[in-house]
C-alpha cells in the first residue's frame, strides 16, 4: 500500500488530534485526509483552524488544503503514490468513484484499530471524564428521589434538563455525546427513545430509564441506570427482571478471557443467565467508545457481529437489558476498559470507568450468588469512596444510602 485515504470524520480527527463541532453530539469536523509514505495532507475549511493548530500541523509536515481540493488531488496522489489501500466499509462512495481506474487493494482500515486501542494519556483522560459524568448522574438520581419524596411532579424533559445542567457544571464540559434518553413507565421499553416528553411525568410504581453521556475535553462518556419510582416497594416481577439484567451485567464485567477473544463470545456469556430466565434483549451487549470522539466507535464491540478481537486499552460498554412494550424496560450500562490481568499470563479482564450505584430497591438478593454479591458490594464501596467527598452533604448522604453503607 502506497496511499491511504481517510474519509471517516472520527478517523481524521483522531489522526491529527483535532476536534470540531460540525456533527451534532460528535466532536468532529468536515474533512478528508491522504497519507502516503512521503506526504500527508489534510483537506478542510482552513479558516476554522486556529493559528496554533496550523503551526503544530506545519511543524509535523502536514500539508493543508481546502476541503474542495480533495476531489482534484485524490486521483493525482493515487497515480503518483499508489496502490491505494481501500476499506470498502470505511470509505465513502464518492472516494471509491474517484479511484476508478486506480490500482487499489482492499484492507481493514489501520486507523480504526489504532484509534480503538487507547494510549495511556487517552485512558487517563477517559477515567477523569467518566468520573465527572458519574458524579453528575449521581446528583441527578439524588435529585429525582428528593422530588418524588416531596411529591413534586417531574417530567422526562425535566430530568433530561437537570441531567445536562449537572454535566455542564463539571469542568471542561463540551456537550452531550447523544440526545438523552429519559423514558418513564412504558416509554422505558423504547430502546432508543430520544425525545423526552415535557408532558410525560414520572409515576410512582413504575420504572424510569435514564441513558445519557457527555463529552469532556479528553474523554467521552455513556451510562444507563434504570430506577424504581417509589416510595412503595418494587413489585416482585420488576425486581426479578431487574436482577436478571444486573446478573448479566456482572457476569460479563467479571469475565476474564484469553488473547484473540472476540466480542461475540462475551455477548453470549452475558446473555446466558438471562436466557435461563427466559429473557433477552434485541441490541448488542456493548459498543466501543472514542476518546473524546464518537460515543459509538468500532471496530471492537460485544455483539453478534463483533469481528475484532479485544485488546488491552480498548474501551467498551456493557449494557444488557430487557424490554416489554407497554410494561417498561431495563438497561444497566457501564463503560469498561480492557486490562491485562496478572494470571493466566496474557489474559485480560475489565475495569470500570463508570461509578454510579445500581438501584438496590430493585435487587432481589436471593437471585444473586456469593460472587455476584461480592462484586456488587465492592463496586458500591468504590462508588462511595470515589465520590462522597466531592458531593454536597445532602447528595453524599443519599449516595451512602444508595450504596447500602448507611447505618
Amino acid at each position: 500500500m502506497g496511499l491511504l485515504p481517510l474519509t471517516k470524520l472520527d478517523q481524521v480527527a483522531w489522526l491529527f488530534n483535532l476536534r470540531g463541532s460540525d456533527i451534532p453530539y460528535n466532536p468532529v469536523f468536515r474533512a478528508y485526509a491522504l497519507v502516503a509514505l512521503e506526504r500527508v495532507a489534510l483537506f478542510t475549511d482552513l479558516e476554522r483552524l486556529t493559528p496554533s493548530a496550523k503551526q503544530v500541523l506545519a511543524e509535523a509536515g502536514v500539508e493543508l488544503w481546502p476541503y474542495e481540493a480533495y476531489r482534484e488531488q485524490l486521483p493525482q496522489w493515487a497515480e503518483r503514490y499508489g496502490p491505494v489501500g481501500v476499506d470498502p466499509k470505511q470509505t465513502t462512495q464518492g472516494t471509491q468513484e474517484l479511484l476508478r481506474g486506480a490500482t487499489c487493494r482492499e484492507l481493514d482500515h489501520p486507523v480504526d484499530l489504532l484509534k480503538a486501542v487507547k494510549n495511556p494519556t487517552e485512558l487517563e483522560q477517559m477515567r477523569l471524564a467518566n468520573r465527572k459524568a458519574s458524579r453528575a448522574k449521581i446528583r441527578t438520581l439524588a435529585w429525582i428521589d428528593r422530588q418524588i419524596q416531596a411529591g413534586i411532579p417531574i417530567s422526562e424533559a425535566d430530568v433530561a434538563a437537570v441531567m445536562e445542567a449537572h454535566y455542564r457544571e463539571e469542568g471542561d464540559w463540551v456537550g452531550l455525546s447523544f440526545n438523552t434518553i429519559a423514558g418513564a413507565g412504558a416509554n422505558s421499553s423504547i430502546v432508543h427513545y430520544g425525545t423526552p416528553d415535557p408532558q410525560k411525568f414520572l409515576q410512582t410504581g413504575e420504572l424510569f430509564l435514564l441513558d445519557s453521556g457527555s463529552h469532556y475535553l479528553g474523554g467521552t462518556t455513556d451510562a444507563t441506570r434504570t430506577l424504581w419510582i417509589g416510595p412503595q416497594p418494587a413489585d416482585p416481577l420488576c425486581r426479578r427482571r431487574y436482577t436478571e439484567v444486573l446478573k448479566a451485567h456482572i457476569h460479563c464485567a467479571r469475565q476474564i478471557f484469553p488473547p484473540d477473544t472476540y466480542g461475540v463470545s462475551l455477548d453470549g456469556i452475558a446473555r446466558s443467565s438471562l436466557w435461563q430466565a427466559g429473557l433477552d434483549y434485541g441490541h448488542g451487549t456493548g459498543h466501543g467508545v472514542g476518546a473524546f470522539l464518537n460515543v459509538h466507535e468500532g471496530p471492537n464491540g460485544i455483539h453478534r457481529r463483533a469481528s475484532t478481537p479485544l485488546k488491552v486499552g480498548m474501551i467498551t460498554s456493557i449494557e444488557p437489558g430487557y424490554y416489554q412494550p407497554g410494561w417498561g424496560g431495563i438497561r444497566l450500562e457501564n463503560l469498561y476498559e480492557v486490562i491485562a490481568i496478572p494470571e493466566p499470563e496474557g489474559w485480560m479482564g475489565f475495569r470500570s470507568l463508570t461509578w454510579i450505584p445500581f438501584d438496590r430497591r430493585l435487587i432481589d438478593w436471593d437471585l444473586l450468588d456469593e460472587a455476584q454479591r461480592a462484586w456488587l458490594e465492592e463496586y458500591h464501596r468504590q462508588v462511595y469512596a470515589i465520590h462522597h467527598a466531592t458531593l454536597s452533604e445532602q447528595d453524599a448522604a443519599w449516595l451512602k444510602r444508595a450504596c447500602g453503607l448507611a447505618e
